[in-house]
């Protein structure tokens, strides 16, 4: 099975691989597909869009996406996908990063093994985190290493406070 360039400036090497669409596309790899200005390296792979996708069964659909790993598949507007293998990235202006992902949330993202953030603006950090509420960044623990840091925290009227512990283990609020 040839391949075919079918637009302008389109490069397509590989055993029925192709490209189509406004040119300026890249296919290397059998049976993939790059349209619009893509670049799909890979067995399989398919990038349409404006996008990038990298490695056998990579899919780059989203507008302007990133999808690097095998059948990494990402489907959001200006997304990132970074999978060993089988992560997926549907949100727009999502990014994720670690095997077994799913990122759908909105503006979302993680990293970690099978982390997942699914409602707009989550973020998760770690393994197996599952980042269900809006705008909010879910851990399993937090570590703070510099001695005698804390957390700052903003009351309603926007007076900031500092949460530390003391030598003796008692939380200290300033």
């Amino acid at each position: 099975n040839p391949a075919d360039a079918q637009g302008a400036n389109d490069i397509a090497l590989g055993d029925g691989c192709f490209t189509s669409g406004t040119g300026n596309s890249i296919m290397i790899g059998a049976a993939g597909q790059a349209s619009d200005g893509s670049i799909a390296i890979g067995n399989s792979s398919v990038a349409i869009d404006t996008s990038i996708a990298l490695h056998d069964a990579a899919r780059a659909t989203g507008s302007r996406s990133v999808s690097i790993g095998r059948a990494t598949d990402v489907s959001g507007e200006q997304a990132i996908g970074i999978s060993g293998e089988g992560g997926t990235v549907s949100g727009q202006f999502a990014v994720g990063v670690g095997s077994g992902i799913s990122i759908t949330g909105q503006q979302s993202g993680g990293f970690g093994y099978q982390t997942a953030a699914n409602a707009s603006g989550a973020f998760a950090i770690g393994n197996q985190v599952n980042a269900q509420k809006a705008n909010t960044v879910s851990i399993q623990e937090l570590e703070v290493q510099t001695v005698g840091g804390g957390i700052i925290l903003y009351s309603p009227n926007g007076t900031e406070y500092k949460v530390t512990v003391s030598d003796a283990g008692a939380l200290v609020v300033a």
